[in-house]
């Protein structure tokens, strides 16, 4: 049976969702080989189950899908990473950069993000009329993750290209996919690299106060290449990076650093820009709840934005890998699943689940518990994710503040179709017309 909702679905695919919770709630795809897991309760566990559910897809490969893990890996645009990495290698990799996205760090970025944001505006408000999307949601988090990589501001326009091929360029899907498809994601997983690998040569010899300088100083490419070995070397011991890799137990290598760019590239920039417009696309669904917000913006800027990725999930699907034979599910609908096999997980069916949220149809800002999954759970749970809270809180406060009226332009409703990916949810463009507060 097919686990995945029609094209025609992509923007709307909760009537599907239901009727998989329903009468397929753990359901085999023969035709791409791969179970899909649609309930809240079913998904939860293999996200917090990393023993049984694995995210190390290269391992697992060879025996799961026709073509080479190597050649996985090697079309992998971004590459071995948090997100594709089970313990004790995930840890050690995010124990790397986790300082960088924890709460407090990340809000000291906010007058930082409130400023680019008025700066944005300022280039389009006077025009009362702009593409949400384009104008504002787009731009905003590549310069935000630019700016926290150390990326000249020149270059940001190179990060929307590369995220969208990415996500157009996925071969996570289908078992078998064109040769094109390999071949395509090869090309742009060493124009990314080509290009992170001169950022890194220009910060080994001047490193900033950024990202991708403090990920050097954690690497193998902060040992001095120029060093001549050592007497220990020579006689066939432990070269100097093996020294050093046995006093830390952990050294990033440059091909991290890479998928590290890469990984925040993607999950940096289109999880803000789908959260923003998911946002509004709800508010201007559901006029009461736009109109409860912008008569109490301090009291529900946040709840706003929780229900938003639990009602549309900015990321609908998470997959996983089956590392030991384990049955899944309750009573009669319990299934066995085999070793090897893959799992897709259903995020945006889980936030719907009528036996967890009631009135799970319902967008409602003032929702409480809202114990969505909408950034994941576990050890996966999404780093970025206090950045993308953040990112939108500035957004809506500004917005709400400086502008009264904002609604859909209905003269360019057409333009509001959905991102052309399986996995994210949200809109190419979303127009809108307002009026300005006079202050």
């Amino acid at each position: 049976m097919n686990i995945f909702p029609s094209p025609t679905q992509r923007l709307y695919p909760f009537n599907f969702y239901s009727m998989m919770r329903k009468k397929h709630p753990i359901e085999y795809d023969e035709e791409n080989d791969v179970y899909g897991i649609f309930r809240y309760n079913d998904i939860s566990k293999c996200f917090t189950d990393f023993k049984n559910f694995s995210s190390d897809f290269p391992k697992w490969f060879n025996s799961t899908n026709t073509i080479s893990s190597k050649k996985f890996q090697d079309a992998s645009p971004i590459g071995p990473s948090l997100i594709t990495s089970d313990p004790p290698k995930h840890r050690n990799l995010r124990n790397n950069i986790s300082e960088a996205f924890n709460p407090r760090q990340i809000s000291i970025l906010e007058p930082k993000i409130e400023k680019i944001t008025h700066d944005l505006l300022e280039k389009v408000i006077q025009n009362k009329n702009m593409d949400l999307i384009e104008d504002l949601a787009y731009p905003l988090p590549v310069i935000i993750i630019a700016e926290l990589l150390g990326i000249p501001n020149e270059d940001h326009h190179k990060f929307k290209r590369w995220a969208d091929q990415i996500i157009s360029l996925s071969i996570n899907t289908n078992r078998n996919p064109p040769e094109e498809v390999y071949e395509n994601n090869y090309k742009l997983k060493q124009e990314m690299n080509s290009y992170f690998s001169s950022i890194i040569d220009i910060k080994k010899r001047d490193p900033k106060n950024d990202l991708i300088s403090g990920l050097i100083k954690s690497s193998v490419l902060n040992v001095n290449n120029n060093d001549e070995p050592n007497d220990v070397t020579k006689k066939g011991g432990l070269t100097q990076i093996q020294q050093q890799q046995k006093k830390d137990s952990f050294v990033l290598s440059q091909e991290d650093i890479f998928s590290f760019c890469n990984l925040l590239i993607l999950a940096g920039h289109v999880t803000t820009v789908n959260l923003i417009g998911n946002i509004f696309l709800s508010l201007f669904e559901n006029p009461k709840q736009l109109k409860l917000l912008h008569s109490r913006p301090l009291d529900y800027i946040k709840s706003t934005i929780e229900e938003t990725l639990r009602y549309r999930s900015p990321v609908q699907i998470l997959s996983r890998v089956v590392a030991n034979d384990i049955e899944i599910g309750n009573g009669k609908e319990k299934v066995q699943l085999k070793k090897g096999k893959r799992v897709i997980l259903w995020i945006g069916s889980a936030n719907r689940d009528e036996t967890i949220f009631p009135n799970a149809d319902q967008f409602d800002i003032t929702r409480n518990p809202n114990n969505h999954i909408g950034f994941g759970a576990g050890i996966h749970l999404c780093i970025g994710a206090p950045l993308a809270r953040l990112e939108a809180q500035v957004v809506l406060k500004v917005l709400l503040k400086m502008l009264k009226d904002i609604e859909l332009d209905t003269t360019k409703a057409d333009s509001v179709v959905p991102v052309n990916s399986m996995f994210i949810h949200g809109i190419e463009h979303l127009p809108i017309t307002f009026e300005l507060y006079n202050n």
